[in-house]
């Protein structure tokens, strides 16, 4: 797979479809499952609630894969030190930033009107819970979640923290005895398997380890695509995963073992560019992160809007799920376009331009530059 396989958008480089496009359905998948329909699932097929609604919230597995996949992929030319690490973890918290942070405000707007219009006591966060989400932090300082569905994105930036630990150990100790990229890679790939393997069973669930094997999923996907393991460290670490997900039938398991051969399939030849190109994928995928994180409230709002106006029942119930599914995608599509598409660019302007390594085929180091 070529480096320019996954060109950010707007250079020479087609867009990624593939990665787009399991976002966008990723996405739709984790909103379908927030629906407030109890009456109209009792008259839907069961195969089709089972699949579409009760089984959405794994479309966060997928995410977890894909970021694994992509944030991989964008360190692989990078030769990290302290610098190197601070300038990534910069860019993805200016990235990832200011549409969170929006959100966050959306959502409290949002609770305080309901309180409002409800007559209900309003408990706003307090100094201490901000600050907690403005540094992603919640889940560690046991701080009430603000938006529910932000807890996804706390564990993403614990992963990023943790794998640029691991690629910056990796890549030293490549330099100081080469040729042992593969051992490396099997230990970050035992620290993935400690949880679905032995320690599925046992609680509660820390949530890092608990997920951890997800991302180290996509990751490995990015270095078998790039040569940089062999096939026999891919194929032990998602067997072993199926066995997990034979004894213990986690559905999480079985999302990502289903998830990571399309992604790796999608990197030979053009597929990753021509895979799941539709429109309507490529722009769900586009506004996907702010799809993620506006839908709730969006919802919220529907669903009382519709209760007031329609009454219960399965029909109106199905009326509410279309729009709250198009209202959310305008919502999101409005917060890309202000704050997403301008954070992304500013998140650019910030990447290092210096010398860089890529390690690791056998002794040989390939140095590039990266700008």
């Amino acid at each position: 797979m070529s480096a320019a396989a996954l060109a950010p958008r707007g250079a020479a480089a087609p867009p990624v479809g593939v990665v787009d496009g399991l976002r966008g359905l990723a996405c739709l998948w984790v909103v379908l499952n927030h629906l407030k329909i109890p009456e109209l699932a009792e008259v839907m097929p069961a195969l089709v609630h089972e699949a579409l609604v009760a089984r959405g919230g794994m479309g966060v597995l997928v995410f977890f894969v894909v970021s694994g996949f992509v944030i991989s992929h964008s360190l692989l030319p990078v030769d990290l030190d302290g610098p190197a690490l601070g300038n990534f973890l910069v860019r993805r918290f200016v990235r990832l930033s200011p549409p969170y942070y929006t959100s966050l405000v959306v959502a409290v707007g949002v609770t305080a009107v309901s309180a409002r219009v409800k007559d209900e006591v309003l408990a706003p966060p307090g100094i201490g819970a901000w600050l907690a989400h403005l540094l992603y932090l919640p889940h560690l300082l046991d701080v009430d979640l603000i938006n529910g569905v932000h807890w996804t994105l706390y564990l993403e930036m614990q992963f990023y923290v943790a794998f640029g630990l691991a690629l910056w150990w990796m890549q030293l100790a490549e330099r100081s005895r080469p040729g042992r990229w593969g051992r490396r890679a099997a230990v970050l790939a035992a620290t993935a398997l400690l949880w679905p393997v032995v320690g599925w069973s046992l609680a509660p669930r820390p949530e890092f380890i608990a997920y951890w094997f997800a991302f180290v999923s996509g990751v490995l996907v990015c270095w078998r695509a790039d040569a940089l393991i062999g096939p026999g460290l891919w194929w032990g670490f998602h067997v072993l995963l199926v066995v997990a997900w034979l004894v213990h039938r986690e559905q999480m398991v079985a999302t990502v073992v289903l998830t990571a051969p399309v992604l790796l399939a999608a990197t030979h030849g053009e597929r990753m560019s021509r895979w799941l190109r539709w429109r309507s994928v490529q722009f769900l995928g586009l506004v996907s992160y702010s799809l993620y994180l506006i839908h709730a409230p969006v919802i919220g709002v529907v669903d009382w809007a519709r209760a007031q106006l329609l009454g219960d029942g399965a029909w109106t119930e199905a009326v509410g799920a279309i729009v709250s599914i198009a209202a959310s995608i305008v919502a999101a599509w409005a917060l890309w376009w202000a704050v997403e598409r301008p954070a992304v660019r500013w998140s650019r302007s910030l990447r290092a331009a210096r010398p860089v390594v890529v390690v690791a085929r056998g002794a040989e180091v390939v140095r590039r530059r990266s700008g």
